[in-house]
């Protein structure tokens, strides 16, 4: 009967032992993700800033001319790396559209995307994933404004 007592009492024993490395297990898990998380939405914040500042600097050295043509708006979009891009006036309406799309020229865009009426405002935007204005790809934008001598773009 003390064999069976004794057997019964290592029984529970390895199960608290068993239950409670699972725990801290558990617990050491979830700190990782945390940290992981944190690290990541510190990376995903430096390189959204990194690339803002880039657009922004970029667009105004090569689109704020009068006309700016769809060579210039393609060239910076392959520099940017970016499979989609718009030009808009400070009104919202495309004067450019990468891949071309030659028949949007002219529409406000700010009425079919939240993200570009915000930077038309004057707010940078990072959009949700949205179709592409040229080919509806799935995309997540940034809407940036930018300064030129003829007056705000995005």
């Amino acid at each position: 009967m003390a064999l069976i007592a004794l057997t019964g009492l290592l029984l529970v024993a390895s199960g608290v032992s068993l239950f409670d490395g699972q725990h801290d297990t558990r617990r050491a898990l979830i700190e990782r993700f945390g940290v992981r998380a944190e690290v990541t939405g510190r990376l995903m914040a430096t390189f959204t800033a990194d690339l803002v500042a880039t657009e922004q600097r970029v667009a105004a050295r090569y689109l704020a001319g009068s006309a700016p043509s769809y060579e210039s708006l393609a060239d910076v979009s392959d520099a940017l790396g970016f499979q989609a891009s718009v030009l808009l006036d400070s009104t919202g309406v495309l004067l450019q559209v990468f891949p071309p799309r030659p028949e949007l020229i002219g529409e406000d865009m700010t009425v079919k995307y939240a993200h570009l009426r915000a930077a038309v405002e004057g707010r940078i935007t990072v959009s949700n994933v949205v179709p592409s204005a040229a080919e509806a790809i799935s995309v997540t934008a940034f809407a940036v404004p930018f300064d030129t001598p003829g007056g705000k773009r995005v």
